[in-house]
């Protein structure tokens, strides 16, 4: 009895077709599967100023490829082959795995250039690993059945997915938090992120670097490139005559040195790295680590302090500002000893409070309050807890003024006035005391702030961008308040009645 042949439906077609256009769209990548890392390079070559040769990885390369994990965040010197490294990993791991690379850099030539590496490894493969390339550009190489490598210009990144991220050059970024929100939302959940960069002094990269939260870190240094020969050092040494700064940045042996010896740090670095080595845990903590203590009040000494109020949100980054009280004790006769701080985010009356309280511990000192925007508030609730020592400031530019046009004195003002008349005498007072070693702070944070404290051009300094300079100005005010005689009224009284009648009915 014959057997009834199955009718073939339309699903059937549609399922063997489906079927047959995925063999196909994945040939390539079956064909182009890479074996182990480390014998895919073996099987390909490098370009090197002494041409084409089979790529042979450092110790440093090799340990890094071996660890790797999905959050990887490298120091680098230059001419260590970080780069090259990097993109070797990613088009091998998208080889066996599939996905796209995109690369991101300071400038797009940078971005270019590591499509370049990629193609330079892919194409060196042999027939059996490596991949049809059905596009190829400046710019861009697509995989067959695979996926791309991709250098995006600054501002893109938007709307791409991707597996494999590379971020190099991270500490030149211009912008950088617009352009790391381009990319943000690009990689994949289970993606790998690599970022790479030389230092570029104490900026957000260096933030990055020390905390470095679901980060591996690698620091890759001149000698971590064994073709540097004594003679390749001499020549470097020669090209950099009389920029040793720029010659410790570009080659550094250490990320100390490394950021040390870049950016533009308005302070004396060396001073401050000496300095440094002084620093400790506070001998004792309050409010959650709000308050630091290093030294108690000791008998007979004279204190001083000096306070920066938040003011939002702080420039070049996203963070929200801090307030700061340093309090700093001037009767050592090496030079001003910072003994305790408060730093933290509330609203100008809270922080008052605060201040309040630890400044009772050192017999309530003469404190200058920044006056510029939420420092008045400040100053009234400083005010308003009957605080007895806040600084007041007659302006000498402006009683020399009514002197000459015989018009009545001005009255004092109180708090400090940052402005750009101040802010260098601050600034000056405060380069002076690291210069010459006498002044002597424990406290790591605020050294760290003094390094990224630098030139912004136009005239203008500040902390970095994704950095703080709070603590900067707050001990800068503090040692302002040296200058001030003692026994001098913190505050006529006239001053007190006529400020206070712009404020809330204090």
């Amino acid at each position: 009895m014959a057997t009834a042949t199955p009718a073939i439906t339309r699903e059937a077609l549609q399922a063997a077709a489906l079927r047959l256009y995925v063999r196909r769209k994945y040939a390539d990548r079956r064909a182009s599967t890479a074996p182990d890392f480390w014998l895919s390079q073996s099987h390909s070559t490098i370009r090197t100023q002494h041409g084409v040769v089979p790529f042979v990885p450092f110790p440093w390369q090799r340990a890094w490829a071996d660890g790797i994990t999905h959050r990887e965040l490298i120091l680098k010197s230059r001419d260590v082959g970080s780069s090259e490294i990097c993109v070797r990993w990613a088009c091998w791991q998208q080889l066996r795995s599939g996905g796209n690379v995109l690369c991101k850099a300071d400038k797009h030539s940078n971005a270019i250039n590591l499509v370049s590496i990629a193609r330079h490894y892919l194409t060196s493969l042999p027939a059996g690993e490596r991949p049809r390339l059905v596009r190829d550009n400046e710019t861009e190489l697509e995989l067959a059945g695979i996926g791309t490598v991709r250098a995006l210009a600054r501002g893109g990144g938007r709307s791409e997915r991707c597996r494999y991220m590379i971020l190099t050059e991270r500490a030149f970024w211009e912008d950088s938090a617009d352009e790391l929100a381009d990319v943000s939302g690009a990689l994949v959940a289970d993606g790998y992120q690599i970022v790479e960069s030389t230092a570029n002094g104490f900026n957000e990269f260096h933030s990055l670097w020390q905390n470095a939260v679901g980060y591996r870190r690698t620091f890759a240094g001149r000698l971590d490139n064994p073709t540097h020969t004594p003679e390749w050092w001499a020549e470097r040494q020669a090209e950099l005559a009389g920029m040793p700064g720029k010659l410790a940045q570009e080659y550094p042996t250490t990320p100390e040195e490394a950021f040390v010896s870049s950016g533009l740090c308005l302070f004396d670095k060396a001073a401050i790295v000496e300095l440094q080595r002084s620093v400790r845990p506070p001998a004792e903590t309050r409010l959650n680590g709000a308050v630091s203590i290093w030294l108690p009040p000791t008998p007979g000494h004279r204190y001083v302090a000096g306070a920066d109020i938040a003011e939002g949100r702080d420039a070049g980054n996203d963070d929200l500002d801090y307030s700061h009280l340093a309090v700093y004790d001037i009767g050592d006769t090496s030079g001003p000893v910072h003994v305790a701080s408060l730093h933290g985010q509330w609203t100008p009356e809270v922080f008052a409070q605060h201040a309040c309280t630890l400044l009772a511990d050192y017999a309530q000192p003469l404190l200058g309050v920044e006056l510029n925007n939420s420092g008045q508030a400040a100053i009234l609730a400083f005010q308003f807890a009957g605080y007895p020592s806040l600084f007041w400031w007659q302006d000498p530019m402006r009683l020399e003024e009514a002197r000459q046009l015989g018009r009545p004195m001005p009255q004092p003002t109180i708090g400090w006035r940052t402005t750009t008349a101040s802010k260098p005498i601050l600034e000056q007072e405060l380069s002076r005391l690291i210069v010459e070693r006498a002044l002597h702070s424990y406290d790591a944070r605020f050294w760290d702030e003094c390094l990224s404290y630098v030139q912004l051009g136009n005239g203008r300094t500040g902390a970095v961008g994704g950095c703080h300079d709070d603590r900067v100005i707050a001990h800068g005010i503090a040692l302002q308040m040296r200058r001030v005689p003692v026994g001098r009224p913190a505050l006529p009284a006239s001053a007190a009645v006529r400020f206070g009648s712009n404020s809330r009915g204090w």
